[in-house]
C-alpha cells in the first residue's frame, strides 16, 4: 500500500519506480466480464456479438456463467462467439481488464492482479475507505462510467443509460397512472373530449428528452422547468416548440405541480448539488393518484422525503402520491441496456488496438482519461480523494511521468 495515499497530511513525491506501463508486446490482453452480484443489476458489460468482434481483435474473453442470463444472453452463445465461460467469477477477475456495472468488493477485488484494469459506476467508491485502500494495495486503474466523455464533452456511458431509461420510463408512468386503486385510473396521453395527461418535468436533459420523446405522438401536454436556458433552447428546438418550457422558477412550478398527473425529477446536477427541491408542502398540494418520478434519487431526490426502490418493488404510495425513485432504471430492461454498453465498449477495446496500449489510449483520449478515478493505486478523482481523506494525483501528471 502506498503510505502517501492514506493521509491528506503526507502528501509524498510519486516515486516514478511504483509507476509502470504495460508493454504493448505482452501476451493478448485478456477481459473478464463477472457475474454481476448485486441483486438489482441485470445487465451485463459484454453481448455475444461483442464478444466475438474482440476476439476478432486478438482479444481473449473470460466470462462467469450466467452473466448474460438476465439480458437474454446464453452461455452457449458465449462460448460460440470465443468466449471461456467459467464456472465462478474468481476466474474471470484474474484479468487484464475487468468489465463490471456495480462497483467491485473488497473480495473481488482481492482476486483481481496487480495492475489491472476496472471499468465500473461510481457507486460505492465513495463511501467505502476499506475497498478504495483495497484497490490502492493492488495499484489498480480504475475507470467509471459516470465521468467519461465523449468528443463532444458529453458523458457518453451516462447518455446512454439516460436515452434507454428515459424510454422505459414512459411504461412505467403510465402503469402507475393507469391504476384503479392507486392512481387516477387515467390513460396516458390525449383523446378527443377529455384533456390530455398534464406532465411536469424538471430538468431539461438527456433523460428527459427521451422521456418526452414517445410521449409526443400521444398528445400529452408537457412542460419542462431548468435552471439552464441554453437546455432549454436545445430541448425546444428538439420538438419544434410543442413543449412548454421555462426557466425554473418557485411560482411557476408550484402552480404547476399542483395540476400535474405526472412529474419527472430528472435535473442535470452541478457542483453544489441539485439545484432544487420540491418540499412536502409542496407535494401535499398535488392531487391524490399523482405520479412522482425521482430519477434524481442517486444524488438524493429532488422531492423531500422520498426512498430508493427497487426493480422488485419499483413504487410505493405515501399521503395518496405514487413515487418512482429507482437509481438503476436502465437495468429494467437489460437486453437494450447490455447491447447499448457493449456497442461502447468493442469501440473503445477497438481504440487501444489502434493506439498501441491502454496507457497509450488514455494519452490520446483526454475523454477517457476524465474517467479514470484510481491510477495504479493512485486517487485520481478529486471528490473521490476528498471523502476519504486520500491524497488527490493528476493524472496528466502521473501518464507525463509513467513517458
Amino acid at each position: 500500500m502506498y503510505p502517501d495515499q492514506l493521509k491528506q497530511e503526507d502528501g509524498l513525491a510519486i516515486p516514478l519506480e511504483k509507476l509502470s506501463r504495460r508493454s504493448s508486446k505482452a501476451k493478448r490482453l485478456r477481459i473478464g466480464v463477472p457475474l454481476e452480484t448485486d441483486v438489482y443489476e441485470n445487465r451485463v458489460a459484454l453481448n455475444p456479438f461483442g464478444v466475438q468482434q474482440l476476439v476478432d481483435l486478438g482479444f481473449e474473453v473470460y466470462i462467469t456463467s450466467d452473466a448474460g442470463k438476465m439480458s437474454n444472453f446464453s452461455d452457449e452463445l458465449y462460448a460460440d462467439a470465443g468466449a471461456i465461460v467459467c464456472d465462478n467469477n474468481s476466474q474471470v477477475f484474474n484479468s487484464d481488464i475487468v468489465l463490471k456495472l456495480s462497483s467491485p468488493t473488497i473480495e473481488e477485488v482481492g482476486y483481481m492482479k496487480e495492475r489491472a484494469f476496472v471499468f465500473s459506476f461510481y457507486c460505492s467508491l465513495v463511501s467505502d475507505k476499506k475497498l478504495l485502500r483495497a484497490i490502492i494495495h493492488k495499484k489498480l486503474t480504475v475507470v467509471v462510467y459516470d465521468e467519461i466523455r465523449d468528443s463532444l464533452d458529453s458523458r457518453i456511458v451516462v447518455r446512454l443509460m439516460s436515452e434507454i431509461a428515459g424510454t422505459a420510463l414512459v411504461g412505467f408512468a403510465s402503469m402507475l397512472l393507469a391504476s384503479p386503486i392507486d392512481g387516477k385510473g387515467r390513460c396516458l396521453g390525449g383523446f378527443a373530449t377529455i384533456c390530455p395527461t398534464n406532465i411536469v418535468i424538471l430538468g431539461a436533459g438527456v433523460l428527459a428528452e427521451h422521456f418526452i420523446r414517445p410521449l409526443m405522438s400521444m398528445g400529452v401536454s408537457v412542460q419542462v422547468f431548468d435552471h439552464s436556458i441554453l437546455r432549454i433552447r436545445r430541448l425546444n428546438s428538439r420538438f419544434n416548440s410543442r413543449i412548454s418550457t421555462s426557466l425554473y422558477d418557485e411560482t411557476l412550478v408550484r402552480k404547476a405541480l399542483r395540476s400535474a398527473d405526472i412529474v419527472l425529477s430528472a435535473m442535470p446536477q452541478n457542483d453544489a448539488g441539485l439545484p432544487f427541491f420540491i418540499t412536502q408542502e409542496w407535494q401535499n398540494e398535488m392531487e391524490k393518484g399523482s405520479v412522482i418520478l425521482d430519477l434524481n434519487i442517486n444524488s438524493g431526490g429532488g422531492f423531500e422525503n422520498v426512498r430508493s426502490t427497487t426493480l422488485s418493488k419499483p413504487s410505493y404510495i405515501h399521503q395518496g402520491l405514487q413515487y418512482l425513485c429507482l437509481p438503476n432504471l436502465a437495468s429494467s430492461v437489460p437486453n437494450t441496456a447490455s447491447t447499448a454498453l457493449s456497442n461502447y465498449f468493442v469501440d473503445l477495446l477497438r481504440g487501444a488496438v489502434t493506439n498501441g496500449d491502454f496507457e497509450n489510449m488514455l494519452i490520446m483520449k483526454s475523454g477517457l482519461r476524465k474517467g479514470v478515478a484510481v491510477y495504479q493505486g493512485y486517487i485520481t478523482h478529486a471528490k473521490l480523494a476528498e471523502s476519504g481523506n486520500f491524497i488527490y494525483k493528476d493524472i496528466d501528471l502521473l501518464l507525463a511521468l509513467m513517458g
